[in-house]
């Protein structure tokens, strides 16, 4: 044990001392585009690998977060600047004191000016948009100056422009492909950090608005894909009912109820309880959505999906917590449950469950007293 704890502190001091000649080595070739992006590449890949506590805030200690910060205002090669960018965001990922240094309102208007260039490329703005949400990601006042450096617009402006347009699968950034989805990806992330852990509800309204676009795009795409749009849909309206409404305006539960009727009949994957997921955040304390959800049949459809072959029991327990909350805010939704033969399905439920798994147990038997209880009154 001692042996180890010895054999760790060797391996700390030798990446630390590899950091700090990198350091050193930036600052030595800050006319050699080619050694600086090397050097910021491979000071990445120790803060995403061996990116301990104790690593980041020795670069932190040796000035490492100004260095990168005043070299990204003047930095003119774009390769090099985007390996820096990244480099920033991985330092600073899941590193409060690291986050608190940099979560100012002029690192944030850097990284506007950045995202809202028309000449920024996708990796540029990929990028930027990673080291946006390593600055919001748990941080309430990195919410609040995401919205007022116009950070959060132009998240909500790339979420438009870099997914596929409507009705057309081929058009991606210029010169994006793989770069493309990338953006589209932490642009989804980032955004969902800025309004959610913790809620911001500013942030969500202005969000609110872009989800009748949302959900025109999930409607016409059916892979993966889409998966980013449904987590911002849930960080979106969770907790928030007035863009839970929005959701019932604009024909978002029956998109959400379309794709998972999709589901019947195939093995469960992540995008089918995603869809779970996302429709759970919209009913959740929402009557009238609770009530619309039954209306569409939903609530039939989960009940069908908890018989799926070889599905797991926390699959099973996002379904169930569904029902629940469809259940609490609707009694006619109890009735829908009893006519899928949902009871059997339930009590079937309960005798495949796993010794321990005390939650899913708990959640089932809950179920099954709010549905029996319809069926006393009836």
């Amino acid at each position: 044990m001692v042996l180890n704890n010895m054999e760790k502190k060797h391996q700390i001091s030798e990446v630390k001392t590899d950091v700090r000649l990198l350091l050193e080595c930036l600052k030595c070739q800050v006319d050699n585009p080619s050694a600086m992006k090397q050097a910021f590449r491979t000071l990445a890949n120790i803060f995403n690998n061996i990116g301990t506590d104790e690593i980041k805030d020795y670069f932190r200690d040796l000035g490492g977060l100004d260095f990168i910060t005043t070299f990204n205002k003047t930095v003119t090669n774009v390769e090099v600047k985007e390996a820096a960018i990244f480099c920033l965001g991985c330092a600073v990922e899941n590193n409060i004191y690291s986050q608190k240094e940099l979560t100012t309102i002029a690192q944030f208007i850097n990284l506007h000016k950045t995202l809202s260039d028309e000449k920024s490329t996708t990796r540029l703005k990929h990028a930027s948009s990673y080291l946006l949400l390593t600055l919001v990601s748990n941080n309430s006042l990195g919410q609040s100056l995401a919205k007022k450096s116009l950070c959060l617009s132009d998240l909500l402006g790339l979420l438009r422009t870099s997914l596929p347009s409507v009705g057309r699968q081929d058009c991606w950034f210029d010169d994006a492909g793989t770069t493309g989805l990338e953006l589209w990806s932490s642009v989804a992330a980032a955004l969902c950090m800025c309004v959610n852990n913790p809620q911001n509800e500013e942030n969500q309204r202005v969000c609110g608005f872009v989800l009748p676009y949302v959900f025109t795009v999930i409607q016409q795409h059916d892979s993966d894909v889409i998966r980013p749009l449904l987590s911002f849909i849930r960080f979106t309206v969770a907790n928030n009912d007035k863009n839970q409404d929005q959701v019932k305006r604009c024909g978002g539960l029956n998109v959400l109820s379309d794709k998972l009727n999709q589901c019947v009949g195939k093995p469960i994957d992540r995008l089918s309880i995603q869809v779970i997921n996302t429709i759970d955040a919209c009913i959740t304390d929402n009557v009238e959505n609770a009530e619309e959800v039954g209306r569409l049949e939903t609530v039939k459809t989960m009940v069908k999906l908890l018989d799926t072959d070889k599905i797991s029991q926390d699959e099973k327990l996002q379904i169930v917590v569904t029902l629940v909350h469809a259940v609490e805010m609707s009694d006619q939704n109890k009735i829908h449950i009893l006519e899928e033969s949902g009871l059997f399905a339930l009590m079937k439920s309960l005798n495949d469950i796993e010794s321990g798994d005390e939650e899913l147990f708990k959640a089932i038997k809950y179920l099954l007293q709010l549905c029996t209880s319809k069926v006393l009154v009836l």
